[in-house]
């Protein structure tokens, strides 16, 4: 008989697996991710066969799985809870305050550690029923900020390949809507300068692009890469390390502005290396005077390529920027992502 996929529910664990692959119980304060993809199925990752083995057979007799996979796409809107969850576990390192009754403050950066850090993923659906998924790392998100719309978070999750029996997931909430940030939140500034007071970074001076805004998107990535130990006998990763960490796309800005009088695309030929701020500020956390923020700050990013074209009768200008490592004596992080809600910590 048919089922009805609306019933899904899906939920990660806030506290990272103490060992990678080890279920993480919940703790009770996690909520549901909507989404808008099928439920997550572990498959064969590499088959071997006797296909160029002469067994006396004209068709294939063996069929061996070595090992699983897990690898799916989420793509929802974008909220402050999802973006600090899963920017703490693509980036590694993530630091928690609590400025007033009901608001955290979560200081997202790239952890040098070479293993990612991981989470177990719930799920509950009327064909397949309960089922947990060890191993959840995030290898890449995709931030997307279309003019009269919500905006959008993409992210690239994979598992160890195993799954097995969960539990009920009907006591757990729905993130309230009104915490998704829209376009109308954003601004993105370029220059300034990068300074930081008790780990928490600003730039002062920088200079508001959100007028010459027709198009923005942000795209980062860890390049992981899932990793089998020697000896290992259930088929499933060990672990997900980073792959390549010198490449252009690692952290890229993408933007279409209109108009552009030259003053940005020059700094392709110049080399220019500045500051970068993509701020959005949504509503307020209750009557504290806080509200849900997520900021992300690069203290030297350059842009790299730059082409012209035109939107119906406007020109416009598509400019695309990649982070830089800081060399300076302060040695600022390559990326400080701040996050402003009301859950009281991520990977604890």
């Amino acid at each position: 008989m048919p089922v009805d996929v609306h019933s899904a529910r899906r939920v990660y664990s806030l506290d990272k697996e103490v060992t990678y692959g080890t279920v993480e119980a919940l703790g009770g304060t996690e909520f549901l991710m909507t989404h808008k993809d099928p439920p997550v199925m572990a498959v064969p990752d590499e088959l071997d066969t006797d296909q160029d083995e002469y067994t006396g057979y004209k068709h294939l007799t063996r069929v061996d799985v070595e090992r699983f996979k897990l690898e799916y796409t989420e793509e929802r809107l974008l909220a402050p809870n999802d973006m600090a969850l899963f920017s703490a576990l693509m980036l590694g390192s993530v630091s928690t305050t609590n400025p007033a009754a009901g608001v955290y403050q979560h200081v997202i950066e790239w952890e040098d550690a070479i293993n990612l850090k991981s989470v177990t993923m719930w799920e509950e659906t009327a064909d397949r029923g309960q089922k947990l998924f060890a191993g959840i790392v995030c290898v890449a998100m995709d931030l997307l900020f279309p003019k009269g719309k919500f905006a959008t978070l993409s992210r690239q999750l994979r598992g160890d390949g195993s799954e097995a029996s969960g539990g009920s997931l009907a006591a757990k909430t729905q993130i309230s809507e009104s915490r998704y940030l829209k376009y109308q939140d954003l601004d993105f500034k370029l220059g300034g300068t990068y300074s930081e007071a008790t780990g928490v970074g600003s730039i002062a001076g920088g200079t508001s692009k959100k007028a010459l805004l027709a198009d923005i998107k942000l795209a980062m990535r860890n390049k992981a890469e899932p990793d089998w130990g020697y000896g290992n006998s259930d088929g499933y990763a060990d672990n997900w390390r980073k792959g390549e960490l010198k490449s252009l796309d690692l952290f890229q800005i993408g933007t279409t502005l209109e108009p552009d009088d030259s003053t940005d695309s020059d700094k392709v030929a110049a080399e220019t290396k500045e500051c970068a701020e993509l701020v959005l500020v949504g509503p307020q956390i209750g009557e504290t005077g806080y509200y849900y923020t997520v900021r992300v700050l690069f203290p030297v990013v350059q842009p790299f390529d730059a082409s012209r074209s035109r939107n119906k009768q406007i020109a416009t200008c598509d400019l695309a920027w990649t982070a830089l490592e800081d060399t300076s004596v302060n040695n600022w992080p390559l990326v400080q992502i701040q996050v402003i809600n009301g859950t009281a910590g991520y990977l604890g």
